[in-house]
């Protein structure tokens, strides 16, 4: 099946889902939302989509958000983590395990690889041999 067709499908079930969907990028923009969404939040797409998430007024997020200091929700900070971690091993194993050529790819330093090799526990010699 053609990938256009299952994205038709896929939006129709979303749309005929009871529970609200609402997606949103690392930064907190909205990306999508359902029509359960839309019923229950009482925003429609055209309103909601493009705008942060901080609209919504989310009490754990509000608090999450001023005791953080990137200044979004445990859940943002988690999908940025989790991106940072792919590029990290998608670029050591493009660079054969190398952290300066990785470090070139990523457009940071050395150090900034070592740095997050260690934060995601990232052993090279396991990516090189996998």
């Amino acid at each position: 099946m053609p990938e256009s067709k299952i994205n038709r499908h896929l939006k129709e079930i979303i749309d005929s889902m009871t529970e609200g969907l609402m997606v949103a990028a690392p930064d907190g923009t909205i990306l999508m939302v359902n029509k359960a969404f839309e019923e229950i939040m009482g925003f429609s797409r055209e309103e909601i989509v493009g705008r942060s998430c901080a609209v919504l007024s989310c009490d754990a997020c509000a608090a999450s958000r001023s005791a953080s200091k990137k200044g979004w929700c445990d859940l943002f900070e988690q999908g940025a983590a989790a991106e940072e971690k792919t590029a990290l091993v998608d670029a050591l194993r493009q660079a054969g395990g190398n952290q300066s050529r990785a470090a070139a790819l990523l457009g940071v330093t050395r150090v900034t690889v070592w740095h997050r090799m260690k934060k995601h526990g990232i052993d090279v010699r396991k990516l090189v041999t996998a």
